[in-house]
């Protein structure tokens, strides 16, 4: 994140030796840099604009190493999670302690974890797109 920061206000930088003023803000940059990259606009040479793609191509690369490294972090909090609330979930007498605790019985714990994360994953997913709280009748379903 280091990076793109720096990489960002380098861009602003450039642009702004040339008087053009951007806004704060990431995608303030990101809109203005589109206006800047059609070649109809005299504010940059085609050697700046050369610049500026270049930039805005390692712009993305970054956003891409970023975006991986959310989503490797994501699922391993999923499954730490799995694995704390296992234990609690399997001494429970409910439709999900049930299916923690068959599951358990033909597959070694790892895969139970695992199985549990990717459910978790799923009520996450649901809750966040209908935009409501979370009701844990539905959930052990």
């Amino acid at each position: 994140m280091t990076e793109r920061t720096a990489l960002i206000n380098h861009l602003r930088a450039l642009l702004l030796e040339r008087g053009i003023v951007v806004a704060q803000g990431r995608r303030k940059l990101e809109d203005a840099l589109g206006v800047f990259a059609d070649e109809d606009d005299s504010r940059l040479s085609s050697r700046m604009r050369l610049l500026v793609e270049d930039l805005r191509a390692e712009w993305r690369s970054l956003d891409e190493r970023i975006a991986a490294f959310d989503a490797e972090f994501v699922r391993m909090a999923l499954i730490y999670g799995a694995r704390a609330v296992l234990p609690r979930i399997m001494a429970q007498d409910t439709p999900l302690g049930r299916w923690a605790r068959s599951l358990l019985g033909r597959a070694h714990k790892n895969i139970v974890v695992v199985a549990l994360a990717a459910k978790l994953a799923r009520i996450v997913w649901a809750v966040l797109r209908k935009e409501d709280s979370f009701d844990p009748a539905i959930a052990a379903a």
